[in-house]
């Protein structure tokens, strides 16, 4: 019967025994280590220290512009290409807004767009890429236009 009732735990009666009968006794700080397992050989040193390489000292205007070119080019990566705006490139936007060319034009966009070719380009066309970003852009220009007048009906 003793067991049974050593068994049931509440939570008064952990902050009786844990608490407030420690009070004065012992440092309340140092918390219950009763449950954990503390090995038998403590290092001496508690925390793990990783030793850091000293940076270098920047002493003059050339190595500080050097070091800044550096951050900025790794914090800037020229990936993108040049963008040019050619008589052929307008041509090109002309012949997508057209009814009878859109078909043609949106499948040489869509050929554009493989990798292989891509690689090969040295330069983005500038009318093109508005051309292809108005014809994406459209459909949702219409239905937003739409639900601005008609919202308010509804």
């Amino acid at each position: 019967m003793a067991d049974e009732k050593e068994e049931k735990r509440s939570l008064l009666g952990d902050i009786q025994k844990n608490i407030i009968d420690k009070i004065g006794n012992e440092n309340i700080m140092e918390g219950d280590i009763t449950r954990y397992k503390i090995p038998e050989k403590l290092p001496e040193v508690p925390i793990k220290t990783i030793e850091r390489s000293k940076k270098k000292v920047i002493e003059d205007e050339s190595e500080f512009e050097k070091a800044f070119n550096y951050g900025m080019q790794k914090a800037y990566e020229r990936n993108k290409l040049p963008t040019k705006y050619t008589k052929e490139g307008l041509l090109q936007a002309a012949l997508t807004f057209n009814v009878g060319t859109m078909p043609s034009m949106l499948k040489k966009y869509a050929e554009d767009q493989k990798p292989e070719i891509k690689k090969k380009r040295k330069y983005v066309e500038g009318y093109t890429d508005i051309a292809k970003s108005i014809v994406r852009g459209g459909p949702n220009f219409v239905k937003g236009a739409s639900e601005f007048v008609l919202g308010p009906i509804d």
